[in-house]
């Protein structure tokens, strides 16, 4: 064989090596990336059924800086005016009339977070509102009602009261229908909180289990 054939020949040799270990290292490198992806995809897979959903309230100093961080356990350990606050929240989110039909159903969900389903205050405020003449997308388009909570106190074990006024605007023109004032008993409970809805909703697992609204003749 002439010397030119030789050299010929052991250059296409190595070119033809390189292409295969190029080839090789490729399938190599795609393998890795399936593998990885997959045990990616099955982690993923059993942290969304094994994980779980912890709250906790967060307390800050006067610079910001994080105090303590509590999980919710029973309603006697939130500081009484925690308490005061979400039943304050609850009433004016459940009475309130606005013309504003986006902010009339917020506040409802907002009052509807804090009722379980199979409690009797659920019932009683379902009925309530189903009733003629007392719903409040019906009575937004004549009127307005807004709601200034005065009291909110402990009565004892898990009882609390809390007295409002509602005073009636007409939509038309602003004229002032009428003032009243409300008291309600309300019975509370502590439910766990398992989801971030929930969290967002309800961060303290508040409940109204039971309530009793009347009106005050003055």
């Amino acid at each position: 064989m002439s010397e030119e054939y030789l050299r010929a020949r052991k250059e296409w040799d190595d070119r033809f090596l390189g292409q295969q270990k190029t080839v090789r290292l490729l399938v190599a490198l795609s393998g890795g990336s399936l593998l990885i992806g997959a045990m990616g995809l099955g982690f993923g897979a059993w942290a969304s059924v094994n994980s779980r959903f912890v709250p906790y309230v967060v307390a800050v100093d006067k610079i910001g800086h994080t105090v303590v961080a509590p999980s919710p356990k029973v309603v006697s350990g939130w500081p009484p005016a925690v308490i005061r606050r979400e039943l304050a929240d609850f009433v004016v989110n459940l009475r309130t009339i606005t013309p504003d039909l986006a902010v009339l159903r917020r506040q409802a969900n907002e009052a509807a977070a804090h009722l379980h389903r199979d409690a009797p205050a659920f019932q009683m405020i379902a009925e309530y509102f189903h009733t003629a003449g007392h719903s409040p997308i019906e009575e937004a388009k004549t009127k307005t009602v807004s709601v200034d909570v005065s009291s909110v106190n402990h009565i004892g074990g898990s009882s609390w009261r809390v007295e409002w006024t509602e005073t009636t605007y007409g939509r038309q023109d602003a004229r002032l229908l009428g003032r009243h004032n409300y008291v309600a008993t309300m019975i509370v409970t502590l439910s766990p909180v398992h989801s971030a809805a929930a969290l967002q909703s309800n961060p303290l697992g508040l409940f109204i289990q039971d309530i009793d609204i009347e009106e005050v003749h003055v």
